[in-house]
């Protein structure tokens, strides 16, 4: 397993920019097994104009985003390892059973983890899971191309 100091900035390694970057930073790595990242969101941040007034709650959407950007970054640090990961868009596919099991409100520091499946032809699967306090707040197998 890699150390954080080892780690691009999530910033460098997709072609998200702000306000669409949501990983703040990767915290570990494992070829062919998993990647962990935090992030957390400013109360500024667009999505919470609105949803909802006097109580900022991050939107569904925007928590399965958020793990759809860490698996592409699985794929990309993958990429350096094995020629089978070569650098893809890393388009979403697929949204299995997503689940959210609780809310998340802004400045609370969530961890990221995709856990790769399988890759069937230039589809990659992942199971994802969203934690707050070692507590799953969000959930959902995404695939992507």
């Amino acid at each position: 397993m890699l150390e954080t100091k080892t780690f691009p900035k999530p910033e460098d390694i997709l072609p998200h920019d702000k306000p669409m970057s949501l990983v703040d930073k990767i915290t570990k790595f494992e070829y062919g097994l998993f990647l962990e990242a935090k992030t957390s969101f400013d109360p500024s941040s667009f999505f919470f104009q609105g949803h909802f007034t006097d109580n900022p709650i991050t939107p569904g959407i925007i928590l399965i985003e958020t793990m759809f950007q860490t698996c592409g970054l699985y794929l990309r640090l993958s990429a350096e390892h094995s020629k089978e990961f070569q650098v893809i868009q890393g388009r979403a596919v697929k949204v299995k059973e997503a689940s959210f099991l609780k809310e998340v409100k802004p400045n609370e520091e969530m961890t990221i983890t995709v856990n790769y499946k399988h890759r069937m032809m230039n589809f990659f699967s992942f199971d994802c899971y969203i934690m707050l306090n070692d507590k799953v707040v969000c959930k959902s197998e995404l695939v992507l191309s």
